[in-house]
C-alpha cells in the first residue's frame, strides 16, 4: 500500500470558476439544498457548499450558526431532511461515519480522537492493521507511519513513541496522518488553530500548504479572521443556518467579514476594554501571594496582590507557568512552598473545595473535560459547585435548581431552550457561559479565567467580554490567561509576563503593548 502524498492537480485551463484550482473546473465535493432541524428548530437552511481539490475553504459564522451540523452531515454523524451530497459527480448519502470515511471524508475534530497510551504507528493504523493471521505486522506500520511523517515533514515525530507523551502540535500532525492512511479526499480541519500558541501556528499553516499541493480538498473551520486572510482561498460565512456568502479570500478583509458574521456594521477600530476608566487601587487586597514557587518549576518565588475590581492578565510561552498558577490557587495543584491569603486570611490549598470555600472558583481552559458534565442538563451543571451549600442531602428540589438555572441563563444570556436542555448541544460559547455560571453561583471573590475566549465566535466574545466587566466592576478580582495577546492587551488592567514558573515583568500603560510583551515573553532585554 502506498501513502506517499501524490498530486491530483490536472492540467491548466485557461479559464475556471472563483473558487475551482487551476485545472478544476468541477467540485469535488457539493451540498445542494441542505436542510436540518432539529426538534422543529432549523439548524440548516437550504444550504449549498461547493469544496474544490487543492482549496483551502474557510468555513466561518458565530457559534449556533450551523458550521457543525453542515460537517456532521458531510461526515457521516448526522443525515440531512432534505438536499444534495454530491461526491466526485455521484449523488451520496452517508448514513454512518463509517461510509463517509471509505469515500475519503474524514473530519479532525478540536477534541482529537487519538488514544494517548498507544503508540502514534498504533494510532495511525487503528482498524486497518496490517498483518497475517491476527498477527500485526509492527514493523510495517512503523516503517509506513515514519514515511508518512516524513512527507508531512514531521520527520521529528517518533512513531514508536506514546501519543500522550507528545505536544498538541505533534498530536494534530499525527491526526491529520491518520487521515490521509486512510486515503482522504476531503479533509475537515475543526479550530485546529484554538489550542495553538503562535510559535505553534507556522508548522500548522506548512503542513496545510503540504495538503493542498496533494490535491486533498480542506475545509478550514475557524474563529481566528487573521488566520482566514493567511491561508484561506474560499470563505463561506453562516448566520442563523443560512450561507450567507461564498467568495473568493481576496474579496474580502476582517472588517466585512465581521460584518457578515454578525449581521451588521461593529466598531472594529478601537480594541475593547473590560474596565474602561482607570480606577486608583486602594483599601486591602482580595489576593496576596507570598513567596509562592510553582510546583514543578524551577523560577523564582512570586509575590503579588490583587485588589478589589482589578482585572490581571497574565502573558508568556506554553509551559510558562501560566496554567499553572491558575491550577494552584484553584487547588487542582499544590505550591511547592509560599503563602496565599484571600481577604487577609491564610488560605491552606488542600483541593478545589478548599478553594471554592475561600471564594476561589477557577473557568479552565478545557471547558468540555473539566468544567462541565456534558451529558447532563444545564441546571445540573450550574448548582455543581454549590451543591452542598444547598443541601445536605443528594437531592436538591427541582425548584430550587430551576430558579437559579433561569437566573443565571438570563443574566448571561445563554440562548437554550431552558435549565433541561444537554449541555453538550449547545454552542461553544454558550457552553462557555454556563461554566461561568456555575462559577458565579459560588459568589466568588477571586475568578480565574483560562483561555476564556479560546474557540469562541466574536459575538458570545464581545457578551462574554461584557459578563466580565460587570464581575469586575461588582468588586469581584479577576486574573486572565491568555495566549492572544492583543487580547489580553486590551482587556486587562496590568499584565505580568511568565517564564519557567517566575513572574519576570510586570507591563502597564504604555509600556503594555505587543513589542513589550513579545520583548519579555522571550527573555529578550533593551540594549
Amino acid at each position: 500500500m502506498e501513502f506517499l502524498l501524490m498530486s491530483s492537480r490536472s492540467s491548466s485551463s485557461a479559464n475556471h470558476p472563483v473558487g475551482a484550482e487551476e485545472g478544476s473546473s468541477s467540485p469535488l465535493l457539493s451540498t445542494r439544498g441542505v436542510s436540518k432541524s432539529f426538534s422543529g428548530v432549523p439548524a440548516l437552511i437550504d444550504v449549498d457548499f461547493d469544496l474544490y481539490p487543492g482549496r483551502v475553504h474557510a468555513l466561518l459564522g458565530q457559534n449556533g450558526a450551523g458550521k457543525s451540523t453542515l460537517i456532521s452531515i458531510l461526515s457521516g454523524v448526522l443525515q440531512a431532511d432534505s438536499g444534495e451530497i454530491v461526491l466526485s459527480g455521484e449523488s451520496r448519502n452517508f448514513s454512518t461515519p463509517r461510509e463517509a470515511l471509505d469515500a475519503g471524508i474524514v473530519a479532525v475534530y478540536q477534541e482529537l480522537s487519538l488514544l494517548p497510551h498507544m503508540t502514534v504507528s498504533e494510532n495511525l493504523f487503528l482498524g486497518i492493521e496490517p498483518g497475517k493471521l491476527s498477527v500485526l505486522d509492527r514493523k510495517s506500520m512503523s516503517d509506513q507511519s515514519t514515511e508518512m511523517l516524513r512527507s508531512l515533514g514531521a520527520e521529528g515525530i517518533d512513531p514508536n513513541a506514546l501519543v500522550g507523551t507528545l505536544s498538541l502540535t505533534s498530536q494534530q500532525i499525527v491526526e491529520i496522518a491518520k487521515a490521509l492512511i486512510r486515503n482522504a479526499k476531503v479533509l475537515v480541519l475543526d479550530e485546529p488553530s484554538a489550542v495553538l500558541g503562535d510559535d505553534e501556528l507556522e508548522l500548522l499553516y506548512n503542513l496545510i500548504a503540504k495538503l493542498k499541493a496533494t490535491g486533498i480538498a480542506i475545509v478550514y473551520i475557524t474563529h481566528r479572521l487573521d488566520e482566514v486572510m493567511q491561508i484561506a482561498d474560499e470563505v463561506t460565512i453562516m448566520r442563523d443556518g443560512r450561507k450567507v456568502i461564498t467568495t473568493d479570500r481576496a474579496n474580502l478583509d476582517t472588517e466585512s467579514m465581521i460584518e457578515a458574521l454578525v449581521g451588521r456594521k461593529i466598531a472594529t477600530k478601537s480594541a475593547p476594554k473590560w474596565i474602561n476608566e482607570n480606577r486608583p487601587v486602594s483599601g486591602e487586597p482580595i489576593l496576596k501571594v507570598s513567596n509562592l514557587i510553582l510546583p514543578g518549576m524551577k523560577g523564582k518565588a512570586m509575590d503579588f496582590d490583587l485588589f478589589p475590581g482589578e482585572i490581571l492578565g497574565l502573558v508568556g510561552m506554553t509551559g510558562s507557568g501560566r496554567s499553572r498558577l491558575l491550577r494552584t490557587l484553584a487547588g487542582l495543584a499544590f505550591p511547592t512552598s509560599g503563602q496565599v491569603s484571600i481577604d487577609g486570611k491564610p488560605l491552606r490549598i488542600k483541593n478545589p473545595r478548599t478553594s471554592i470555600a475561600a471564594g476561589i472558583v477557577l473557568v479552565p481552559e478545557d471547558r468540555k473535560r473539566m468544567g462541565l458534565v456534558l451529558d447532563q442538563p444545564i441546571g445540573s451543571n450550574i448548582v455543581l459547585s454549590i451543591v452542598t451549600r444547598l443541601s445536605r442531602i443528594t437531592w436538591i428540589p427541582d425548584s430550587v435548581v430551576k430558579k437559579l438555572s433561569n437566573d443565571m441563563l438570563q443574566r448571561l444570556s445563554v440562548k437554550s431552550t431552558g435549565p433541561s436542555q444537554i449541555v453538550r448541544f449547545l454552542s461553544g460559547g454558550n457552553q462557555q457561559k454556563v461554566v461561568i455560571g456555575r462559577c458565579l453561583t459560588t459568589k466568588p471573590r477571586l475568578l480565574l479565567l483560562d483561555e476564556p475566549l479560546r474557540g469562541v465566535d466574536i459575538g458570545a466574545k464581545s457578551e462574554i467580554v461584557e459578563i466580565v466587566s460587570e464581575i469586575a466592576r461588582n468588586g469581584t478580582a479577576v486574573i486572565v490567561v491568555s495566549s492572544e495577546i492583543e487580547d489580553i492587551l486590551a482587556l486587562t488592567d496590568r499584565l505580568f509576563v511568565m517564564r519557567d514558573g517566575e513572574m519576570t515583568q510586570e507591563l502597564t500603560g504604555d509600556h503594555a503593548n505587543e513589542a513589550e510583551v513579545l520583548r519579555a515573553t522571550v527573555g529578550v532585554t533593551h540594549e
